[in-house]
């Protein structure tokens, strides 16, 4: 009986120290996760530029029409066309209507850049090339 006692007695130290090891956690600290900036890759959408006395914000909707605004005034909206790195804007309204401009882009993270092509609208012209970002 008293082999006994002792062979119950090992048998139950080994359990513990076996449970036991299995059941340690890492000690290494977890890797923190990162959330990533969510990347943009249409021009559709609302973005807004600080000029130096306006917020400009031009939308360009799904349905091939923008709009742009200052402050939350529109001022110019017409149609668009686009192709893999170039748009084209076709103002309906205001001073720009019947006076194509034609602008390289590129999107980087939340970021549109435009870049002058061809604009005979002045005042289009010194306004919509720079940085965008996503509304």
């Amino acid at each position: 009986m008293k082999k006994s006692f002792i062979v119950i007695t090992m048998l139950i130290g080994f359990s513990a120290i076996i449970f036991n090891s299995c059941s340690k956690s890492n000690d290494a600290a977890p890797t923190p996760v990162t959330p990533s900036t969510p990347s943009v890759t249409s021009v559709v959408g609302s973005w807004q530029k600080n000029d130096t006395t306006k917020v400009l914000v031009i939308k360009f909707n799904t349905d091939s029409t923008y709009d742009v605004s200052n402050s939350g005034t529109s001022f110019e909206n017409g149609t668009y066309t686009k192709d893999a790195s170039s748009v084209t804007l076709n103002a309906t309204t205001a001073g720009c209507a019947g006076s194509p401009g034609k602008y390289t882009f590129s999107i980087s993270g939340t970021a549109l850049t435009l870049s002058l092509v061809s604009d005979n609208c002045t005042g289009r012209a010194s306004t919509a090339p720079g940085v965008w970002n996503k509304k």
